[in-house]
């Protein structure tokens, strides 16, 4: 858990007592997260939020200070303001000149503190941006699962009128108010995110966690919860907590789900109802998310395009970033490099409308063309980390094989197939065909990291002004780059769906069939984004492996076998075959010395190993 930004509980004392009590109000952790619109004379106001159940439970106690996280930014001056409401006029306002300061968090104290009134307010600044380069607002980049009271954002220019929260979330905004006074909340949990697994089975009990928050001065020692999955009805669960949580603590509670539909975006709510066994100040706040539910589930391939170029000599980046992922991740990710620097002798003339729609300084990127990511500078940490985020499972299975069509070796023959885990009654999905070639060169590589003037890149800092490098990944040829419409307008569960085409070879002056990598990429082309990929060599088939909602362990022990984690049922045989033994859920079973044949059966899949008890 990451250290809290926080004012400590000062002689903290039990609800309703007359002890003086103080404690500082919000979530956000010690991490400054800068966010920005790139635009001088941008306006800011971020504030938190204090639900009327909160306020009403903190009623006679005063708000003293403001403390506020920072990033960068010319013009230190900011405005502390109160409001009932973000559209309309604050209450109160108190101008701090050199109030903020970069990378920190400062406290501002109010010069009249304000009585809470046991109604909603929130606690906000303003600040005006002064240079096209700052970043000012600071969030602290810890994911939110729905629950915005914590990450309000209002943006406009100078002029113009605010737009709440225009931006995705970023986490918590870096605000904390400090409450003085004799009444302090007690029983007020916050849902903050919810950690499913990256896929679940259907009838099938699976485990998954929910981080809370304790926004109250109590310790938090039991927690009722409601949780929805789909049109199921909610699951309604009371844990008694190992540890409690104390006040403005974090914790994790782990807890069991369930459901009976498929579906490939399966939404998912959970409120908290009661803490410590009465009602939780904070019960109608709903964390929520979403989760493929699907007994057919496959890896999915994320696939990172890049703009780059010999001449560009920040591309060594972008370089760097390619060869890692590749390397790292050859199974799940796909990478094609686009040289359409100007000059380039690799430039890829068919990629021309994936430039058009993601041009920008080099290099760039985007990530299964998402939305979420749009445009971003590649880099190994920027790229491993998106990575991460989209990298998981889908319901489809897409197989790719490709071969030369004919002896003259100007053309391959692409077969795709795809069978989907659930009936689809409507869709805009697409197929485009990719070539990429490894190997490529040498061609001599610009590099402004040269001599260590800007900056360690992986080596290429200890490297001249121009490097002879050999490229991989480099595209060679696209066809149809928003992808073909070769699907039947509805699909059916486990059905295959084949579509072949022969595609010329990409660059037949220099392009070696044996370096190239042909790559179907199923696109929804209603948003334009990749769902997910399948490559193969010229004369082999691509192939994906089933993957499982969860993985088991199952290990011998003294005198016994033991399977831990979420499956169906588990079948223990001796060498001649004969059943030694079965486990419905998670268990043990005592057995003699002797080898033991162990077949688990998970959503489908059976794994299967031998092991020797002593």
């Amino acid at each position: 858990m990451k250290k809290l930004l926080l004012c400590s509980m000062v002689a903290l004392a039990a609800f309703g007592t007359n002890a003086q009590t103080s404690f500082s109000y919000g979530i956000c952790t010690d991490n400054i997260n800068g966010v920005g619109t790139d635009i001088a004379g941008t306006n800011y106001s971020a504030a938190i939020e204090v639900p009327e159940e909160v306020a009403k439970a903190m009623q006679g106690s005063r708000l003293t200070a403001v403390t506020v996280g920072f990033n960068s930014g010319l013009s230190k001056d900011a405005t502390i303001y109160l409001t009932y409401d973000l559209k309309g006029e604050p209450f109160y306002t108190q101008p701090e000149t050199k109030f903020l300061k970069a990378k920190n968090f400062t406290t501002a104290t109010l010069d009249t503190p304000y009585e809470i009134e046991g109604r909603k307010f929130y606690i906000g600044y303003t600040y005006r941006q002064t240079r096209s380069n700052d970043k000012p607002i600071a969030f602290d980049a810890e994911a939110l699962d729905g629950v915005s009271l914590f990450s309000h954002l209002g943006i406009w220019p100078d002029g113009g009128t605010p737009e709440w929260d225009v931006f995705p979330s970023f986490g918590s905004v870096c605000i904390r108010g400090i409450i003085e006074g004799d009444n302090l909340p007690s029983n007020a949990l916050l849902p903050l995110r919810l950690s499913l697994p990256k896929s679940v089975g259907v009838n099938v009990d699976f485990n998954y966690s929910v981080d809370v928050y304790n926004i109250s001065s109590s310790p938090v020692s039991s927690v009722s919860l409601s949780a929805a999955f789909g049109s199921d009805n909610p699951i309604l669960s009371t844990v008694a907590l190992d540890n409690v949580i104390e006040p403005m603590g974090k914790a994790t509670v782990a807890l069991k789900g369930r459901t009976s539909q498929e579906n490939s975006e399966l939404p998912v709510s959970l409120s908290i109802s009661g803490v410590n066994g009465a009602d939780n100040l904070l019960a109608s706040v709903v964390a929520s998310t979403k989760v493929l539910a699907s007994d057919f589930v496959k890896p999915r391939i994320v696939v990172i395009e890049e703009g780059t170029g010999t001449g560009c000599g920040w591309c060594p980046a972008g370089y760097v970033a390619m060869e890692h992922m590749r390397e790292n991740y050859p199974d799940t990710y796909l990478g094609i490099a686009v040289h359409n620097y100007p000059g380039d002798p690799m430039n890829c003339s068919s990629y021309s409308e994936w430039v058009d729609m993601y041009g920008a300084g080099y290099p760039y990127a985007s990530i299964n063309r998402s939305g979420s990511y749009g445009t971003f500078t590649p880099n190994l940490t920027i790229c491993e980390a998106y990575y991460k985020e989209l990298e998981g499972v889908v319901d489809l299975d897409l197989k790719v094989s490709a071969e030369l069509a004919d002896e003259s070796g100007e053309s391959i023959f692409v077969r795709t197939t795809a069978r989907f885990g659930n009936d689809v009654e409507s869709h805009n999905y697409g197929i485009a065909i990719v070539q990429t070639e490894d190997n490529v060169g040498p061609y001599s590589q610009n590099n402004y990291y040269s001599g260590g003037k800007n900056g360690n890149m992986y080596g290429w800092e200890n490297k001249p002004g121009s490097v002879q490098v050999m490229y991989n990944d480099v595209a060679r040829r696209i066809d149809n780059w928003n992808g073909k419409d070769v699907f039947p307008a509805s699909l059916s569960r486990g059905q295959e769906y084949v579509y072949d085409e022969t595609v010329p070879v990409g660059s037949p002056q220099c392009q070696k069939i044996e370096d190239t990598t042909v790559a179907a990429l199923l696109i929804d082309r209603s948003t334009g984004e990749i769902v997910t990929a399948a490559k193969c060599r010229v004369g082999e088939k691509s192939s994906t492996g089933d993957v499982m909602a969860y993985t088991s362990s199952v290990r011998a022990l003294p005198g016994a076998i033991s399977v831990e984690g979420d499956f169906t049922t588990a079948e223990i045989y001796r060498p001649d075959g004969s059943k030694a033994a079965t486990l419905s859920r998670v268990g043990r079973v005592e057995l003699p010395t002797g080898i033991y044949i162990v077949s688990v059966f998970e959503f489908g899949r059976v794994s299967t190993i031998k092991l020797i008890v002593k």
